[in-house]
C-alpha cells in the first residue's frame, strides 16, 4: 500500500499535473516491457519536475506568510494565497503543505483563463471547506464562478479582481464557524509499547491490516526517547537516532516534516508520537520510527 501511495501514485499523478494524464495511462496499459519502462522513466522525470516546482512554490508561500505576520498584529484564521507565476497543476499539493505547516484552512490560487484564477483548498478537522464555499457563494452570488469538493478539499474559480473580497469573506466565515480550540492539533495515540515489541515482526503484523485511510488510521504510539545523534535535515526529510527510556536499544527515527527537528540536540529527552515502519533501503531491513510529533519531555514534579 505504501509503495502504491508514495511511489507509484505520485508519478502517475505528476503526469496530469505537469503535462497530460494520458502519459500515466499509457504506462499502465503498455503491453511491451521496454515501452512501459520508457513511460515510467518519463513519469519519474515529470515527478522530479513537480517536486522542484512544489518546493519553490511552498518556500514562496511560507515566506509570504512570514512577511504578513511581521507586518500585522493579528493572526488570521485562514490562509489565502495567490501568485501569477505559480503552476496551476501544483497548487493543491502546496495548499496541503501550507495547511500542514500552519494548521489553518488554506486556499492557494494560480492563474487560469484571462482574468480568472483557479484555487485549490485544503481544510482542517471541524471546518467543512465545501460547505464554507457554498456559504460564501450564497452570501455574494456570482463571486465564485464555480466550485466543488468535500469536507477536507475543494476547488474553485473566481475573478482575479475579486481576490481581496473573497479573502475577507473566507476569513469572516472561518471566524463565524470555528473557535480557538479548533486550532489545537490533536494526535490520537495507542500509548506506549513495550520495547520488546519494537521490532520488525510487530510492523509486519500491523501491515496485515492495510490499507489505512480516513477513519481507519494507522496506529500511532508515543513514548519518551533520548536523542543520540544530532538531527540530519534535508529539504524533504529529517533523521535522528534515539533510544527508548525503558531500553538501551537504538532506533532510527525519521520524519517528512524536517522542520520539527530544528533546535533539537543529541542528549535531549523528547516525547515522540510515531508510526512503526520498515526501512527497506538497507540490508538487512530494520525498524524505522516515523515521527508524527515531537516535543521536549518535561518530567512531572510532585
Amino acid at each position: 500500500a505504501s509503495d502504491l501511495g508514495f511511489a507509484v501514485g505520485p508519478r502517475l499523478n505528476a503526469a496530469g499535473r505537469i503535462e497530460h494524464m494520458s502519459l500515466g495511462i499509457e504506462c499502465l496499459l503498455a503491453t511491451d516491457t521496454d515501452a512501459a519502462l520508457q513511460a515510467a522513466r518519463t513519469l519519474d522525470k515529470l515527478n522530479q519536475e513537480r517536486r522542484a516546482i512544489e518546493t519553490r512554490m511552498k518556500e514562496q508561500a511560507l515566506q509570504h506568510l512570514s512577511d504578513l505576520q511581521q507586518s500585522t498584529t493579528h493572526q488570521d484564521w485562514t490562509v489565502c494565497l495567490y501568485h501569477p507565476d505559480w503552476h496551476q497543476g501544483v497548487i493543491g499539493i502546496v495548499a496541503a503543505r501550507v495547511k500542514d505547516s500552519r494548521f489553518r484552512p488554506t486556499i492557494v490560487f494560480a492563474d487560469d483563463q484571462e482574468g480568472m484564477i483557479k484555487g485549490s483548498a485544503r481544510s482542517i478537522p471541524g471546518y467543512h471547506i465545501r460547505d464554507a464555499l457554498d456559504r460564501i457563494s450564497r452570501t455574494r452570488p456570482g463571486l465564485i464562478v464555480k466550485f466543488g469538493g468535500h469536507a477536507m478539499a475543494a476547488g474553485l474559480t473566481i475573478h482575479q479582481s475579486d481576490l481581496d473580497l473573497f479573502r475577507q469573506l473566507f476569513e469572516d466565515d472561518a471566524r463565524t464557524h470555528l473557535n480557538e480550540e479548533t486550532f489545537q492539533i490533536e494526535i490520537l495515540s495507542e500509548g506506549d509499547i513495550e520495547p520488546r515489541h519494537l521490532r520488525l515482526d510487530t510492523v509486519r503484523i500491523l501491515k496485515q491490516s492495510e490499507p489505512w485511510g480516513q477513519e481507519f488510521g494507522e496506529p500511532v504510539f508515543d513514548d519518551v526517547f533520548m536523542i543520540l545523534t544530532p538531527p540530519r535535515i534535508t529539504a524533504r526529510q529529517g533523521l535522528i537516532q534515539v533510544s527508548c527510556q525503558n531500553s538501551n536499544s537504538r532506533y532510527e527515527a525519521a520524519t517528512f516534516k524536517p522542520d520539527i527537528l530544528k533546535g533539537l540536540q543529541a542528549g535531549n529527552r523528547v516525547r515522540i508520537a510515531y508510526r512503526m515502519d520498515i526501512n527497506r533501503y538497507c540490508r538487512p531491513e530494520r525498524l524505522r520510527l516515523m515521527i508524527e510529533h515531537i516535543e521536549p519531555f518535561q518530567e512531572e514534579r510532585v
